[in-house]
């Protein structure tokens, strides 16, 4: 700045010319007053400088044409410069006094404005007046003379104005996820130029999300958490408004949901202004002003952004498979599910622990056919075992089943059902899962077939014919699945194999009965037959399954005799996927049959079998049963064993198998031909069923040298079962009256011989008197229905009643020789019909007009018409007469 002349007022300015021109009376000129007050704004202080008199802290009003509130004087002792525009307006670069003046200034506070004016003048001060223009001795001089509470505010402000003051930068965001639910946001703020955190900004802070044109919207997924409690709270939303504090402004926040999520802070009333220096002429005094127009820098900044991710919570989904479609019992049932976050989730974690999720992985008994899928389990069926399994984390997890349950489950098809067993969790990482999964029941890729296993029993017994030994085979199976051969596939299975076989083999008798003799080629195949691959009892043979013969005829008899050896039948069934394999063995001695060679002093061995039952055998009687058994003939070296076998079964097909055997024999030895009697079975009668032993020879080694047959006619007796008749009448109608048809139906069952006959006796009582049925209420009687066989149904004929009353059937049936073995009751709900009264005939409509003519219609037209016309007459006569009546008046 250039150096300035003393500026005083004009009077002084006149003083000082006149003494000038006299010849400078004076050494020095004299210092007046400076008109301190002149322009000032607002409050201040007046300090006396000495030798100079005092000086104005504090604001003064602008120079002519600048746009600001107040200006600062930098120069002591001079004239301010209202009223006179400024020679020139330069930048004054000093942002702390900037931010002094903009952030302090205050008209009405005298201390404040005089600490600011006392710092402009030591922080702006050009040379002036007060000592001769020495800038530093002036700014001394004022040091001194300044009250201590003016300089220790000036101290204050310039301390924080240095502090706060520009340029300024920015603080990037920092993100401290504790984890993806919540965590915090830190170094939110503006820093000064001197590095410190501005405070007292007005601050926005923005949870925003990008939309699917990449623009920035308020984000739904996160919300600032306002009082830390790591929760969304009604009052809590994306967005912070507040002042910053003195130092990094910190915010938590918390998830509300999945996905980014980026932070935007803004900051508003940043201390940007400019001061502007007003150079005026020689005589005033330059200033200083904060222009509006002048600024630094931006009131509002807008931090850099930073995104991070947020989950308020996950989900789990899984894809499981079992790791054997099709097993075998005792083998291990296993299953694998692969476990991942839903789509668009994240694995969440607490702190730094992922969060683990209770399986429970539950194996069901669906049945003996594959379940359909379905999202909830159907109460049939059965729960086998539960598994549980902790996930931390995506990846695949295993359940094995306990096999200790699996064996004590059925065959058949079990699935795995996968579920996150939320409850189990602890109440903060109950909260991370949003929601329990669970897979669906049935799924194919989740079904194991345990196979089922099918046994076999087959009593394999020679029958003499003329065309030599037929071999059949009673076979009993049992453990296929109970509906085995009705699957055709499904669900990944493929369907049952239909059919089992059984071969016949005949072993020569210098060759051993293995299994690998069939192999070697040892054994003859005499042939084979297929039957349906189910459970139950079948009698099996064939016109091909007969005994090798020799080429001699020993006995005379016409048929050759049979090749000595041992007949074995082996049953094979390839399995399915619901049925294991089977292969009996041809080694199982009871399953052979053998012929040992006859030597010449031999005589046939032969047996006959009779039941004993003691007395008369009748329903519901107790009975004793035993089997009367004569061998024949020579008894080979060793002996043999007798047993007699009691079998139980109903219907007209005897079954002699596992399942009907009601007593095994006990064994007996014989050593030589004689007469044997079984131990005694005491049974209670069940009707209609039939009891038949089946004798076995064996010799030591168990082979079979004779075998009865089941439901021989010696060895098998049957309980008759009592007559049972049931009878129902009908009419017509459901309401019968006088001349309906009424019959009577009888069913009967049991033990009912043919021939037997059937009436139906029909009675009847006057209406409202109870039903009596005598030879005196008999009103009729049925034609014989002839029964020839049992079960069975047949109608009556009918007959029409012809009064009313109460009519009942009573049915009676008779065997051939006349014996009674059903009578029916009289009364029986079931065959008692009420006869009404046929309803009355309707009465005829009454005629309106007699029918004197035929014609009561036409009659009846012509005298309305009469009526119509007579009326319409006097009418018009009567208005004619108004009309002429009204006429006459009127003239």
């Amino acid at each position: 700045m250039r150096p300035r002349t003393p500026c005083q007022p004009r009077l002084s300015l006149l003083i000082g010319v006149l003494l000038f021109l006299t010849g400078l009376l004076a050494s020095a000129p004299a210092v007046p007053r400076a008109a301190a007050t002149q322009g000032t704004v607002g409050q201040g202080i007046h300090v006396p400088i000495p030798g100079y008199g005092e000086t104005w802290l504090g604001a003064f009003e602008v120079p002519t044409g600048v746009d600001a509130a107040m200006s600062w004087c930098l120069q002591m002792w001079v004239a301010p410069g209202v009223g006179a525009p400024p020679v020139s307006v330069t930048l004054h670069d000093d942002p702390v006094l900037a931010w002094v003046i903009e952030t302090f200034a205050d008209p009405s506070n005298a201390l404040d404005q005089a600490a600011i004016a006392y710092t402009v003048h030591q922080r702006a001060e050009v040379p002036g007046v007060v000592a001769g223009g020495d800038v530093e001795a002036a700014k001394q001089l004022l040091a001194a003379a300044a009250p201590v509470e003016v300089r220790e505010r000036s101290a204050a402000m310039v301390a924080t104005a240095t502090a706060q003051a520009g340029p300024y930068r920015d603080s990037s965001p920092a993100v401290s996820p504790h984890d993806l639910r919540y965590g915090t946001i830190s170094d939110l703020g503006v820093v000064s130029a001197a590095g410190a955190w501005v405070s007292g900004l007005d601050a926005t802070v923005e949870l925003l999300t990008a939309d699917d044109s990449g623009a920035l919207v308020p984000s739904d997924r996160a919300v600032f958490d306002l009082n830390g409690n790591h929760r969304a709270d009604p009052d809590e939303s994306n967005t912070w408004t507040g002042s910053t504090p003195d130092g990094p402004l910190t915010l938590g926040y918390v998830a509300t949901g999945v996905g980014e999520v980026v932070v935007r802070p803004r900051f508003a009333g940043l201390r940007t202004a400019q001061l502007e220096l007003q150079a005026m002429d020689p005589s005033r005094q330059d200033n200083l002003a904060l222009h509006p127009g002048r600024s630094g820098g931006p009131t509002e900044r807008t931090g850099p952004t930073v995104s991070f991710l947020v989950a308020h919570g996950f989900r789990v989904t899984g894809v499981s498979a079992v790791e054997d479609a099709v097993v075998d019992p005792g083998e291990p049932v296993c299953d694998t599910l692969d476990l991942q976050p839903a789509a668009g989730y994240p694995w969440l974690s607490i702190g730094t622990t992922p969060v683990e999720v209770p399986l429970t992985a539950t194996l069901w008994w669906a049945g003996e056919q594959p379940a359909t899928t379905s999202e909830t389990t159907p109460p049939t069926a059965v729960l086998v075992t539960e598994v549980e399994v902790a996930a931390n984390g995506p990846g695949t997890y295993r359940a094995c089943a306990d096999p200790a349950a699996l064996a004590e489950t059925a065959p058949g098809f079990l699935t795995w059902r996968w579920r996150v067993d939320r409850s189990a969790m602890p109440p903060v990482e109950r909260r991370a899962l949003l929601e329990a999964w669970e897979d669906s029941f049935g799924l194919p890729a989740e079904t194991t077939s345990v196979r089922h296993t099918p046994t076999v029993v087959t009593s394999l017994s020679v029958r003499a014919t003329g065309g030599g030994l037929r071999l059949v085979d009673d076979l009993w199976a049992e453990g296929y699945p109970s509906d085995h051969g009705t699957f055709g596939g499904g669900a990944g299975f493929d369907g049952d194999r239909p059919d089992e076989l059984t071969e016949v083999w005949f072993f020569p008798t210098d060759v051993p009965v293995t299994d690998a003799g069939l192999d070697e080629g040892a054994a003859t195949l005499i042939g084979t037959v297929r039957r349906d691959a189910d459970n139950g009892f079948e009698t099996l043979s064939s016109p091909d399954l007969r005994w090798p013969a020799s080429e001699r005829d020993g006995d005379g008899d016409g048929v050759l005799d049979p090749l000595p050896g041992t007949v074995v039948a082996r049953t094979v069934f390839a399995g399915d996927d619901r049925t294991g394999p089977l292969t009996t063995s041809v080694a199982d001695t009871t399953e052979q049959f053998t012929v040992v060679p006859p030597r010449p002093e031999d005589e046939p061995l032969r047996v006959t079998t009779t039941i004993q039952p003691m007395g008369d055998v009748a329903a519901g009687d107790s009975v004793t049963f035993s089997d009367a058994t004569d061998v024949f003939g020579t008894v080979p070296d060793g002996g043999l064993t007798l047993t007699n076998d009691l079998f139980h079964w109903t219907g007209d097909e005897p079954i002699c198998s596992p399942e009907t055997l009601l007593a095994p024999g006990d064994p007996i030895a014989v050593t030589e031909a004689g007469a044997f009697i079984s131990a005694e079975v005491p049974v209670t009668a069940e009707p209609g069923a039939s009891y038949g032993y089946v004798e076995t020879l064996r010799n030591p080694s168990g082979q079979v040298v004779h075998r009865g047959v089941c439901g021989a006619e010696t060895e098998t007796v049957r309980v008759p079962a009592p007559a049972e008749v049931t009878t129902s009448a009908h009419a017509d109608s459901d309401t019968p009256t006088v001349g309906d048809e009424l019959w009577d139906t009888i069913s009967w069952a049991g033990d009912i011989p043919e021939g037997a006959t059937t009436t139906a006796a029909l009675f009847r009582s006057p209406a409202g008197r109870p039903l009596v049925c005598s030879p005196d209420t008999l009103v009729w009687t049925s034609a014989p229905i002839t029964i020839t066989t049992s079960p069975g149904t047949g109608d009556t004929d009918r007959h029409r009643v012809d009064a009313t009353g109460s009519y009942g059937f009573v049915e009676t049936t008779r065997a051939p020789d006349g014996t009674v073995l059903s009578t029916g009751t009289c009364g029986d709900s079931s065959e008692t019909l009420t006869v009404a009264a046929p309803a009355p005939a309707p009465a005829p409509p009454v005629a309106l007009l007699l029918a004197l003519t035929g014609s009561p219609l036409r009659l009846g037209a012509a005298v309305g018409l009469a009526l119509v016309v007579t009326g319409s007459t006097l009418i018009m006569v009567r208005r004619r007469r108004t009309e002429a009546g009204g006429a006459g008046s009127a003239d």
